[in-house]
């Protein structure tokens, strides 16, 4: 797993260093290929492109042979922890109590304003 991602980290840098045919090279310039020579530079990137790309594809697929159907997607209910019995008593016991407590009510009263007396009297 460690070695694909320094061939992918590879793969990358090695596609970045070459020479596009519009003559800029994707890094911003074309002195990439001029490193392994004016000739010769181009091949030998497309070479190691066409290496990692195959290597990187070949690990993949050992990778997916290997993993074989462990990582399907299980579902969310199957994975969960079970609540003991205990916890779930005192849970609905806590539960109870809070129904029965009594809940004080304060009547409030809103300040009205004249326009709003005038339009209750109005409407009665």
């Amino acid at each position: 797993m460690v070695a694909e991602v320094v061939i992918a980290i590879l793969l990358l840098i090695v596609i970045l260093l070459q020479r596009s045919d519009g003559g800029m090279g994707a890094l911003g310039g074309a002195g990439g290929g001029a490193a392994f020579g004016s000739s010769s530079g181009g091949n030998t990137l497309a070479r190691m492109t066409a290496i990692l790309a195959i290597l990187f594809v070949g690990i993949s697929l050992v990778l997916a042979v290997q993993n074989g159907g462990k990582s399907r997607p299980q579902s969310v209910v199957e994975g969960t922890a079970t609540v003991p019995a205990v916890a779930a008593e005192k849970a609905a016991t806590e539960v109870e109590k809070l129904q029965e407590m009594e809940v004080p009510v304060v009547p409030a009263t809103l300040p009205v304003s004249k326009e709003m007396e005038k339009t209750t009297e109005n409407a009665k």
